[in-house]
């Protein structure tokens, strides 16, 4: 992992004499569906709840069609009530993550294009309260489309559906670049 990172980092430090667009930064909304599930013999207990996170990001246009991006992830969290053999709690689930990320995007007006993301993201699974369990952090592939409407030259406004492994969000996010 730590190889790739530093591979696509010196690819985009090669490309920075090359960048027409230059760099950008955002922020964004994410909309998540957490569904916790805790299973043992003589106790089950299940809750899907909407979560809201945000997101935040940067990245360099190398072109009008090519970007690097990378961002960090937080994706809220859920909480459950659980009895099992005369104990009670509240167990607490919560994701985070990190991705970089090749953009490829086709303008379809001055304004408007569509996009997709293609990289790997570093997930972060915090569990606290459960009856047993611990910490988790994996290394997925990361995937989006969205479109992208541009308000100015210098702001713009997305919409896309994440990919994060096997979790996914829809975000929404502005977007300054200069």
């Amino acid at each position: 992992m730590k190889k790739i990172v530093l591979a696509i980092c010196c690819l985009a430090g090669i490309s920075t004499a090359q960048a027409q667009d230059g760099y950008y930064v955002g922020a964004g909304i994410t909309s998540s569906k957490y569904e916790v599930s805790i299973n043992y013999d003589q106790f089950s207990n299940q809750n899907s709840v909407n979560q809201t996170g945000a997101k935040f990001f940067a990245g360099m246009a190398i072109d009008k069609t090519w970007s690097i991006e990378t961002a960090y992830v937080d994706l809220g969290s859920v909480s459950t009530e659980w009895k099992f053999s005369g104990r009670a709690g509240t167990a607490t689930f919560g994701a985070t993550g990190q991705y970089i990320a090749g953009k490829g995007s086709l303008p379809l007006t001055e304004q408007f294009s569509l996009f997709g993301k293609l990289g790997l993201i570093r997930n972060q699974f915090k569990k606290s309260g459960f009856p047993s369990g611990v910490d988790e952090t994996k290394t997925n592939a990361y995937g989006s489309i969205g479109a992208e409407y541009a308000l100015s030259k210098k702001f713009s406004l997305s919409i896309e559906v994440e990919r994060f492994g096997s979790d996914g969000t829809l975000t929404s996010a502005l977007r300054f670049s200069f």
